[in-house]
Parts: C-alpha cells; structure tokens; sequence
C-alpha cells in the first residue's frame, strides 16, 4: 500500500497534516479537514416507512449532528449513489448548510425534487477532478451491487416528485478518491457499493479499466472506506484490494438500510475469513466502527481511533 495523492493536489502549496471521520451510519460520515468539512452520502431521514422521503425528523438529526461537532457549515455533499439510503436528503441538507452537491445525474435531480438549484450540484463522471477545499477528488465510476434488480444501471431522464425520489434508482455509482496536500500526502477512497469488478450492469462501463486509470499516478491509499463485507470470495475481494492497496479499511454498510443511530450500533462488523485473508495477503489493516459518531483520524501515519467523539458524547453513546 502506499499513501500518495492524486496528480495536482497540493498546487496551492497548503498543507493538511490530517482528516477527521466521524461515523453516521450506513454509508455516511462526516468529513472535516483544513478549513473544510465534507458529508459523504446524505441520509439522516430514516423512517421505518422509507416512502417519506426527507423528513423534518431527519433534518433535525442532522442539525444535531453537526451542532455536536461544531460545523456552522458544510462545504461540499458528496453522493456515492442515488438510492434512498445515500442521496435522500442531499437537497435539503444542502439547503440548510449551504454545501455544493457532487454525484451523478440521477443524484442532481433528486436534490432538485427538494428545491436546490439546479448549479448547486456538480455532475460528474469516471476520471473527473475537483478541488475541495484543501484536497482534490477524483471520481471513479464503479458498480453497484447486483442482483440486476437494484444494481442494474439505471438513471433518471427528468425531476422526480420529492415523493418519488425515494424510489430513484442507483443512477451510476461514483466512488472518490481524496487526495491531501503537503509534504507527506495522503488519501482516502470512498465506495458506497460494490460487487464483482466484472459484472454486466448494462451501463457499458469497464470497471476494472476504470479503477486503473483512477490509481495508474497513485501510489494506493491511506485510507479504503467500503462495504467490503459484501465480497465474500477472495478473487472478488483481491481484484479491488490490488488496484486500490488500502493501508487500512475502513468497512462500511454493514448495520442495515434504517438504523436508529441514536439506540446505538446493534450489529457491529465481522470481518468473513475470505476479507480477514486477502487483507493480510494485501498488507491492509481492518479498522471497523464499534459505534455510531465513532472518530477516525487518517494521516500520512495511517488511520487511529480519535480520542474524542463529541458528537458521540452529545448523544450520549
């Protein structure tokens, strides 16, 4: 593994010595470095009735979540995929927090079905870059988890109702890798979702092409978060493990679509013999969350446990 970063971070001559992670579940995390704070997928509304959409109840979470961390404001939302359970607040999180949306088409359009202006999303595709705040991202198309039922390549041609927009489909997943300037870069690579690298989707793309290509000018990564618990081969686990060489994973999606964050974690994540294996093949440390608001501090050291979880302590966790 290594830790390099993306061709072009750093041009600015900043400096970002480390990123901090805090666990909201599912797939999202609050992402906060230099002057920046990122949210990776955009989902507090969680009702046992998924049919409502964005909800009053989930934005109030959202609220308490980052007043407990201390962010007045959110730069940039990025949206892994289009599903409910990653894109289904990411308008009206915006809104509230000011924060630019990046995802697919599909993604864009759901944000526009709860009022946020159409240039307050980015829309991008596999080998796009960004400058965020201090780092740079580069997006990678990857593939959703199949069977062809939820996973199979779809998009939306047109504004949903905000009633609608629950039941969008994956619309082109899109993984990230953020890359943090300085003298000793580093990176992290987000994935929402995963299935074998060479599955039909229908969408046309090579996945294993793009992944190259993502990392053909890096040196690995600090920092994988993925639901890796949803490879169960080794072959399927080291076709992503060789072209990613994660220093650390960081598992992810494995506590169910409509956790309650606020009772607490009730599944915690166990590594299957094939994952424990083809880490310890690839030299990748597994480091999982052990509770919701749970901190993660990624450097050019790699990736500890943050001493403090204010946001944890605010819920009482």
């Amino acid at each position: 593994g290594g830790s390099g970063g993306a061709a072009g971070a750093g041009g600015s001559g900043e400096q970002v010595t480390q990123a901090e992670l805090t666990f909201i579940g599912v797939t999202q995390w609050l992402l906060q470095y230099g002057d920046t704070t990122v949210l990776l997928d955009a989902y507090f509304s969680r009702p046992a009735d998924r049919t409502a959409g964005s909800t009053q109840e989930g934005l109030d979470l959202m609220q308490r979540v980052l007043d407990a961390a201390g962010v007045e404001s959110v730069d940039f939302i990025l949206v892994g995929h289009s599903h409910f359970d990653h894109a289904i607040d990411c308008g009206a999180a915006a809104m509230l927090t000011g924060a630019q949306v990046i995802g697919s088409k599909t993604t864009c359009l759901i944000a526009q079905s709860a009022g946020l202006p159409e240039d307050r999303c980015t829309v991008l595709g596999t080998g796009d870059e960004l400058p965020l705040g201090e780092a740079t991202m580069r997006a990678v198309r990857t593939i959703h988890t199949l069977p062809a039922l939820i996973g199979r390549f779809l998009e939306l041609e047109e504004v949903p109702t905000p009633e609608d927009s629950w039941a969008a489909p994956a619309g082109g997943p899109i993984s990230y890798l953020i890359s943090f300037p300085g003298d000793d870069p580093f990176s992290m690579f987000y994935t929402n979702s995963i299935s074998a690298i060479g599955g039909d989707d229908g969408s046309g793309e090579d996945y294993a092409a793009n992944l190259d290509a993502a990392f053909s000018d890096v040196d690995g990564t600090t920092a994988w978060l993925g639901p890796v618990g949803f490879l169960a081969e080794e072959g399927d686990l080291t076709e992503y493990f060789s072209r990613i060489q994660p220093d650390f994973v960081i598992p992810q999606h494995f506590d169910g679509l409509t956790p309650d964050v606020e009772a607490g974690l009730m599944m915690p994540f166990a590594p299957h013999a094939a994952l424990i294996q083809v880490a310890a093949n690839e030299g990748s440390t597994i480091v999982a969350p052990e509770e919701y608001f749970d901190v993660f501090v990624v450097s050019p050291d790699g990736v500890v446990r943050g001493e403090e979880a204010p946001v944890q302590q605010a819920f009482g966790l």
